[in-house]
Parts: structure tokens; sequence; C-alpha cells
């Protein structure tokens, strides 16, 4: 690509569960022939959904993109505590859910809404004493694990099962979604891990205005 069709802006980028963010980035950066390109807050691996990324000029909008709130659709699997506060960890504990219901479910997570103070998870990117936390927990050293400022709101029930829920949610920038599942779980009685997660709205942009990775490539081969 020559310099004169170099893209510069915001691309709206649907990830897919299964890579990280710093694999959509680099993708971006083949795709486009470019180094410059970052995004709007990092997804899980686990996590789908929407990266808005900034290419080339567009990076000097970062502080502007930063800044918005979120929002997410989420599914918790109840009876499960894990190391990682998502399935995809080690399990800690698991206990009976015979006694959740539709009613009392939907009852505890409309609670958990406004802002509240709350510890980071343990396997996150928050640097303590320069080093990432995940980084401790790997090493199974001990760490004082940081509280947060976080607010939750605009929560509404997509579908409850018997033993897990999917809700769509809100949230400020840098507030933890695995965090709300498992206080949840907490509330509920017999813990909870976040088994799925979709980002559908990163202030201002919504879901439906990304597009794939494949998408994009299609589109710059085809000389947009």
């Amino acid at each position: 690509m020559t310099n004169k069709n170099q893209f510069n802006g915001l691309l709206l980028v649907d990830k897919p569960s299964g890579i990280s963010s710093h694999d959509v980035v680099a993708r971006l950066r083949r795709i486009l022939s470019t180094r410059a390109v970052g995004h709007s807050g990092t997804l899980d691996p686990m996590a789908s959904g929407l990266m808005a990324c900034l290419v080339n000029e567009g990076t000097k909008l970062s502080q502007y993109i930063l800044e918005g709130d979120k929002g997410y659709r989420l599914r918790a699997q109840f009876g499960l505590r894990t190391d990682t506060l998502d399935t995809t960890g080690e399990t800690l504990e698991t206990s009976s859910t015979d006694h959740l219901t539709r009613e009392l479910i939907l009852s505890e997570a409309l609670k958990l809404q406004g802002e509240m103070e709350v510890e980071v998870p343990i396997y996150s990117a928050i640097k303590v004493q320069g080093k990432k936390l995940y980084e401790y927990a790997r090493g199974e050293q001990e760490v004082a694990i940081p509280k947060k400022v976080m607010k939750f709101w605009d929560i509404e029930p997509v579908e409850i099962g018997p033993d897990w829920a999917e809700f769509d949610i809100k949230c400020s920038k840098g507030s933890y979604i695995r965090t709300w599942i498992d206080l949840l779980g907490k509330a509920l009685g017999c813990g909870a891990a976040m088994s799925g997660l979709r980002r559908t709205w990163s202030s201002p942009y919504k879901i439906d205005q990304a597009q794939t990775l494949e998408q994009i490539e299609a589109t710059v081969k085809g000389g947009f």
C-alpha cells in the first residue's frame, strides 16, 4: 500500500473470541501495512465484540476514545468459583444451585448497580510496583490487591436458566465484568464465573457498526 492510499482514522472491529486484543492489532498492522495501530480497551481472549481501533493519524484521538463507557452482553455460570473469575481458570469451589430461581437471580443482579469500590481481579493487567497483577498470580507471589471504583447500570436480563444467566450491562471505563459476576455469585450464595462476554458498545459506537477482520481485509484488497 502506498502512502497515497494509507488509511488514517478509526476502524470498528468485531473481534472474534479465541484471540487476544494484541492479536487483533497485529492482524490490522499486517492488513494495513502500518505499525501505527492502537485500540480502545483490551478484551480478554474468550471475549468477542467491539474494538475501536485507531490507525496512523487516528491514534491522536486515543485520549477521547479511551474515556468512553462500555456495554456488554455477559453470560454467568453459577455454582462455580475460579481463580480467574471466568471458566478458563482453575476451579476453586463448586456449590449447589438448587436454591436458585429466576426471580432471585434477577433481584440480586438488579441490586448490583451504581458505583462500588471493589478489588480488581488478580488476573488483570493492572500494575502494582511496576509488575502486572497476573504476573504475581502466575508466579504464586503474594501481593496487595488494589481496589477500584467501578460503576454498573442498565442491567437487563436476556435469558435466565437454572444455573446460568445472560445479561446486557453497561459500565464505566476500566470496570471488570468478571468482578460484577463474582459479586453476583457471592450475593446468590453459590459463586459464579464468567462463561461468555461480548462487547456491544464502546461509547459512542455500537457493535452493528463494526466489521470482522476478514471483511476489513477484503475491503483493503479491493482498494478502499
